[in-house]
Protein backbone atom coordinates (compact mmCIF):
# COMPACT_ATOMS: atom_id res chain seq x y z
CA UNK A 1 0.00 0.00 0.00
CA UNK A 2 2.05 2.88 -1.24
CA UNK A 3 0.73 7.15 -0.03
CA UNK A 4 2.45 9.71 -2.11
CA UNK A 5 2.48 13.21 -0.03
CA UNK A 6 3.31 16.30 -1.71
CA UNK A 7 4.07 19.30 0.42
CA UNK A 8 3.85 23.20 -1.29
CA UNK A 9 5.21 26.00 1.05
CA UNK A 10 7.28 28.89 0.76
CA UNK A 11 10.80 28.19 1.27
CA UNK A 12 10.68 29.23 5.05
CA UNK A 13 8.49 26.56 6.54
CA UNK A 14 11.56 24.20 6.60
CA UNK A 15 11.04 24.34 10.48
CA UNK A 16 7.41 22.70 9.82
CA UNK A 17 8.46 20.04 7.77
CA UNK A 18 11.69 19.40 10.17
CA UNK A 19 8.82 18.89 12.44
CA UNK A 20 6.26 16.85 10.85
CA UNK A 21 9.40 14.34 9.75
CA UNK A 22 10.17 14.02 13.25
CA UNK A 23 7.07 12.51 14.33
CA UNK A 24 7.23 10.50 11.73
CA UNK A 25 10.50 9.26 12.87
CA UNK A 26 9.15 9.05 16.51
CA UNK A 27 6.44 6.81 14.89
CA UNK A 28 8.82 4.77 13.65
CA UNK A 29 8.56 5.71 10.13
CA UNK A 30 11.68 5.24 7.63
CA UNK A 31 10.79 7.13 5.07
CA UNK A 32 10.63 11.43 5.14
CA UNK A 33 9.40 14.05 3.73
CA UNK A 34 11.94 15.84 1.12
CA UNK A 35 12.51 19.11 -0.41
CA UNK A 36 12.18 18.52 -4.54
CA UNK A 37 14.91 20.13 -6.77
CA UNK A 38 13.56 23.84 -7.68
CA UNK A 39 16.56 24.66 -9.17
CA UNK A 40 15.22 25.62 -12.61
CA UNK A 41 11.83 26.37 -11.34
CA UNK A 42 12.84 30.29 -10.82
CA UNK A 43 14.28 30.64 -13.88
CA UNK A 44 16.57 33.36 -13.73
CA UNK A 45 14.61 34.38 -10.83
CA UNK A 46 15.12 32.40 -7.23
CA UNK A 47 11.77 30.88 -6.46
CA UNK A 48 10.56 31.35 -2.62
CA UNK A 49 8.52 28.29 -2.59
CA UNK A 50 9.55 24.55 -2.04
CA UNK A 51 8.06 21.23 -2.57
CA UNK A 52 8.39 18.82 -0.24
CA UNK A 53 7.25 14.79 -1.25
CA UNK A 54 7.52 11.25 0.10
CA UNK A 55 5.90 8.17 -0.97
CA UNK A 56 5.20 5.45 1.94
CA UNK A 57 4.65 2.03 2.50
CA UNK A 58 1.38 0.90 4.53
CA UNK A 59 1.11 4.50 6.17
CA UNK A 60 -0.36 5.69 8.96
CA UNK A 61 -2.09 8.56 7.24
CA UNK A 62 -3.75 9.93 10.65
CA UNK A 63 -0.47 10.02 12.17
CA UNK A 64 1.17 12.05 9.73
CA UNK A 65 -2.26 14.04 8.90
CA UNK A 66 -2.39 15.03 12.76
CA UNK A 67 1.29 15.91 12.66
CA UNK A 68 0.95 17.98 9.11
CA UNK A 69 -1.94 19.57 10.93
CA UNK A 70 -0.64 20.45 14.53
CA UNK A 71 3.25 21.69 12.57
CA UNK A 72 4.50 24.95 13.67
CA UNK A 73 3.90 26.83 10.06
CA UNK A 74 4.69 30.35 9.61
CA UNK A 75 2.21 30.90 7.05
CA UNK A 76 -0.49 28.20 7.08
CA UNK A 77 -2.43 29.51 4.88
CA UNK A 78 -0.17 29.29 2.19
CA UNK A 79 0.64 25.58 2.47
CA UNK A 80 -1.39 22.89 0.48
CA UNK A 81 -0.84 19.23 1.33
CA UNK A 82 -1.81 16.81 -1.18
CA UNK A 83 -2.11 13.06 -0.80
CA UNK A 84 -3.22 9.99 -2.90
CA UNK A 85 -2.94 6.51 -1.52
CA UNK A 86 -3.59 2.71 -2.86
CA UNK A 87 -5.23 2.68 0.14
CA UNK A 88 -8.32 4.97 -0.98
CA UNK A 89 -6.75 8.22 0.55
CA UNK A 90 -7.33 11.44 -1.42
CA UNK A 91 -6.94 14.06 0.14
CA UNK A 92 -6.18 18.10 0.12
CA UNK A 93 -5.17 20.10 3.28
CA UNK A 94 -4.47 23.41 4.26
CA UNK A 95 -3.64 23.37 7.49
CA UNK A 96 -4.76 27.09 7.98
CA UNK A 97 -8.97 26.42 6.89
CA UNK A 98 -10.86 24.93 9.54
CA UNK A 99 -11.45 21.12 8.72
Amino acid sequence: MITDVVVVAMYSEADAISHVNAALAAAGEEQCLRPLDMSAAGGSKVITARVWAASFSYLDWSALRDALMAAPWRFPRDVTILADGDSGISERLIPGDPQ
